[in-house]
């Protein structure tokens, strides 16, 4: 990979290891480019909407596992699905989208599950269902389109700005409900409870709602 290439070379020019992986943890790549979203547990959602052929979705979709491939738009001309037997085996399902999906679906003879979305908003959220539903350990939604966006978008950057705006947000975890401590009860009197403070048998005057003599208490 890149990657490995640019290090070789750093080896080569002496430079040390710890300014090496320092400078590599600090490069931010470019947008579009296989560009990390958002991870909501064990999804990960991944633009690269750079990808207009299949020689570069092909490059993507070896990067991950348990795949749900958004892909489709406009084939440019001459350009095979050239994905091996290997990679496609990554591949939970894909998610067409464009007007050209028939030509696509020609491309890749699929024989896999695929389900025609046609927009990149029902696609995100079909891909979406499916990873929660399927529950891997990690699990990839990939906008690896392998083709160009113009039959519905001006430019690939259109495309993947979209696919950053409808991305589901996280949901912020529920806060739990931090009980009060038992405060203590006089003895019963004919088996019913009295409050400590008010000697009411659950209710308060004071507050004017009953007490629950389990977790609540209406002088807290």
């Amino acid at each position: 990979s890149s990657v490995s290439i640019a290090f070789a070379i750093l080896k080569f020019l002496k430079i040390s290891n710890k300014l090496i992986i320092k400078s590599f943890n600090s490069f931010v790549p470019l947008p579009h480019r296989q560009e990390l979203i958002k991870k909501i547990k064990n999804i990960s959602f991944i633009n690269d909407s750079k990808s207009t052929n299949f020689d570069s979705a092909n490059f993507s979709l070896k990067h991950y596992q348990n795949i749900y491939w958004i892909a489709g738009g406009l084939t440019k001309k001459n350009d095979k699905a050239n994905i091996d037997v290997a990679t496609k085996k990554k591949i939970v399902g894909t998610y067409l989208i464009g007007k050209n999906i028939p030509l696509f679906k020609q491309s890749l003879n699929m024989k896999k599950k695929y389900l025609v979305c046609k927009t990149l908003a029902v696609a995100i959220r079909s891909a979406f269902r499916d990873a929660k539903k399927n529950n891997f350990q990690n699990s990839t939604i990939l906008l690896s389109p392998a083709a160009a966006s113009f039959d519905q978008f001006r430019n690939f950057e259109v495309r993947g700005n979209l696919f950053k705006q409808i991305v589901p947000p996280v949901q912020p975890p529920v806060p739990l409900r931090v009980l009060p401590p038992l405060l203590p009860l006089l003895p019963s009197r004919g088996g019913r409870l009295y409050c400590y403070y008010c000697c009411r048998y659950r209710y308060c005057r004071r507050r004017r709602r009953h007490y629950h003599q389990l977790y609540f208490s209406c002088h807290r």
